[in-house]
């Protein structure tokens, strides 16, 4: 196996990339863990190693959150396109007279 080597800018890589070194950190992290024999060197290793696979995965979570936001973004505009917006101020139709108030008044019983 070759020695991972961990990205400089992690963002500058595309989604399939950035899969295949969270797979290779981890791997590296792995065969590195279960060394018989650990120094300072492997130990700084390993907190690089585990660094970058958290780097990595806050990474592809922020893109999961900025797809979710643009998909959110995309279907508002789609509906004031369509003409439905939901976050439009609803207008209320004026209110139709009631019967009683379009009635004359009754007269009182007595004539009057």
């Amino acid at each position: 196996m070759d020695e991972f080597q961990i990205p400089e800018d992690i963002r500058g890589l595309d989604d399939e990339q950035l899969a295949e070194a969270l797979v290779g950190a981890t791997q590296a992290f792995q065969a590195l863990s279960s060394q018989t024999r650990v120094d300072d060197s492997t130990m700084g290793q390993l907190r690089a190693l585990s660094t970058c696979v958290q780097d990595i995965r806050q990474e592809q979570a922020d893109r999961v959150a900025a797809a979710e936001a643009a998909a959110d973004e995309i279907e508002q505009l789609a509906a004031q396109v369509r003409g439905d917006d939901p976050t439009a101020p609803v207008e209320e139709a004026p209110a139709e007279p009631t019967a009683a108030a379009t009635e004359e008044p009754a007269e009182p019983p007595d004539g009057r």
